[in-house]
């Protein structure tokens, strides 16, 4: 039975929130008229300066993959962000909805998508699927029709000032192409041999920043006629082939600092938004609530048939994550586009709203637990009025859309810059500071390594998933291993003996 699952009752007062965390509200909220219907709504107050908006991406990579939205939301919890413009604030994941309609044999979405402020899918040209967006300024925005002027979009290096056009971001390469993957796209590029890879380790995320603005990096490798680099959580790799390749390597030296600026253009006849510094964004599907109108399209049979929806909302003091279900005669048999609009302006106060990916989609998941019938709305029948909910039928989806509660960045880090370090337990090293990132490669116990630190924000010994995590290189290889599975080596002529004494 739901009861089981759901802790919260169906309120009759627009103001009876359950609070889940500072600035988060949960309500679930019961329409008798004209059929049935549960609303299940999460609301984030805008003013509160430690919740915020973030997206997620299924398993961690956009290249394929699908995942329950609990699942996705375990992954992200606990992991370090970039909320306040650096890295090592920690998600404390509250709330997670579906996202944005994706493929359904690779689990890719199917739209643009910003996260932790990587713009690492770019929104489709002149389709306005451009949906919900949040600023780091904590604006929130719902997008329609965009597009990437190509001149727009490029890298500039310091050191001559020369310009290179990107050509596309966590594209498979093809021909004569100069493509960027960001640490959203897989563990590596995935490319082969027949080109360059620039490994460039950044400030910050690529975000979208127009010129003269950028986001800086350094080149640290320059992998000529090698493919499948590797991408750490704070890098990007550049790959070329073709006479791209070819104006890569005659301008680009190792050490070289190059700066990112990327533009999202509103096509013409769209509203003007405002797109620099977006931290989060995917795509949407109906833009229902405009300015506290109502905006829908009469022409589509499906805004006028009940359904199971997952929406986003927001006016000048919250944004609202609402998942309505169907299917349930008796208990909750759905929504159409216009009740919808009419619930989220005059019961919410919403002035603007957008619908994500709904039907079977529609999930709500809070501190990991899904609260809404994703039987009803997987299957579109419960039969019998039943209120059931079967974990197991929890759908597969692309991405989802999460409010956040930041926790502060911890540190306790030990170790020096060129320390030599040893493990002494078998040990996993990892592309980033956590459990959500790639695995590398095993470690063995007594394996030994040098303590790394890192080029601009420097964040070793970090809190993540639960541990402290160290940038270290054992070998060839460069990752990042948890803290308390490595000890100091012991200074000249003191016996290893007396590794357990200095160990932290």
């Amino acid at each position: 039975m739901l009861a089981l699952f759901l802790p919260f009752k169906p309120a009759a007062s627009p103001d009876s929130w359950s609070a889940l965390a500072a600035g988060i509200d949960f309500q679930l909220f019961h329409l008798a008229s004209p059929r049935p219907i549960n609303l299940f709504t999460a609301r984030l107050n805008r003013a509160e300066p430690t919740a915020i908006i973030d997206t997620a991406i299924a398993q961690g990579r956009l290249v394929e993959g699908r995942e329950q939205i609990s699942e996705m939301a375990a992954r992200y919890d606990q992991a370090i962000n970039y909320w306040g413009e650096s890295w090592g604030q920690r998600n404390r994941v509250v709330v997670t909805i579906n996202g944005y309609f994706f493929n359904l044999s690779t689990g890719r979405p199917l739209s643009g998508q910003i996260q932790s402020g990587w713009y690492a899918q770019r929104f489709s040209d002149y389709v306005g699927d451009a949906g919900f967006a949040w600023n780091l300024d904590r604006s929130a925005m719902i997008g329609k029709c965009v597009y990437h002027t190509p001149r727009f979009q490029f890298f500039t290096i310091l050191r001559s000032g020369e310009t290179r056009k990107i050509n596309g971001v966590n594209l498979e390469r093809d021909m004569d192409e100069l493509i960027l993957y960001t640490p959203q796209y897989d563990a590596a590029t995935g490319t082969d041999n027949n080109g360059v890879e620039v490994l460039v380790e950044m400030s910050r995320p690529t975000l979208v920043l127009p010129e003269p603005a950028m986001a800086l990096g350094k080149v640290v490798k320059i992998r000529d006629w090698l493919g499948n680099t590797p991408i750490p959580f704070d890098h990007v790799v550049l790959s070329a082939t073709g006479e791209s390749r070819t104006g890569l390597l005659s301008r680009l030296q190792d050490g070289d600092e190059i700066g990112f600026s990327q533009e999202i253009t509103d096509c013409s006849g769209s509203p003007v938004k405002n797109w620099t510094k977006t931290y989060a964004a995917t795509g949407g599907d109906y833009h229902f609530l405009t300015n506290g109108a109502l905006t829908i399209d009469e022409s589509n049979p499906d805004a006028f048939s009940p359904n199971s929806r997952t929406a986003v909302a927001y006016n000048a003091n919250y944004v609202y994550f609402i998942v309505i279900d169907g299917w349930n005669p008796g208990v909750s048999e759905g929504i159409s586009i216009r009740e919808l609009g009419v619930f989220a302006r005059d019961t919410l106060g919403a002035t603007d709203a957008v619908t994500l990916d709904s039907g079977g989609s529609s999930t709500m998941v809070v501190y990991g637990q899904v609260i809404n019938n994703t039987t009803c709305n997987f299957t579109r029948e419960c039969g019998s009025g039943a209120e059931v909910n079967a974990p197991d039928l929890e759908p597969l989806v692309g991405n989802a859309l999460m409010m956040v509660a930041v926790e502060p960045r911890i540190l306790a880090n030990i170790f020096q810059p060129d320390q030599v370090v040893t493990t002494d337990q078998a040990a996993e090293l990892r592309l980033g500071p956590g459990t959500n990132y790639a695995f590398l490669t095993n470690l063995v116990s007594g394996a030994q390594g040098i303590a790394l630190g890192m080029r601009y924000d420097d964040i070793n010994g970090v809190l993540a998933k639960g541990a402290y995590w160290q940038r270290v290189k054992f070998g060839l290889q460069t990752g990042w291993i948890r803290q308390d599975a490595l000890v100091r080596e012991p200074p000249p002529g003191l016996p290893r003996s007396f590794l357990p004494l200095i160990r932290r």
